[in-house]
């Protein structure tokens, strides 16, 4: 049997995905799962970018 999926976040990764929602007019207080699963999606693309820059 299969467990729930845990995603642990940092709290950076949190603040992120929260100005991701903010910079769309999205309120993250109030943002809808589909919402956060986008900003999140963003966030971890944005990161990787990042990453790959810095190389």
């Amino acid at each position: 049997m299969n467990g729930p999926n845990v995603i642990i976040k940092t709290d950076e990764q949190k603040a992120h995905e929260n100005k991701v929602l903010a910079s769309y007019g999205v309120r993250p207080e109030q943002a809808t799962k589909e919402q956060r699963e986008c900003a999140r999606e963003i966030s971890r693309t944005t990161a990787e970018i990042e990453r790959r820059i810095r190389k």
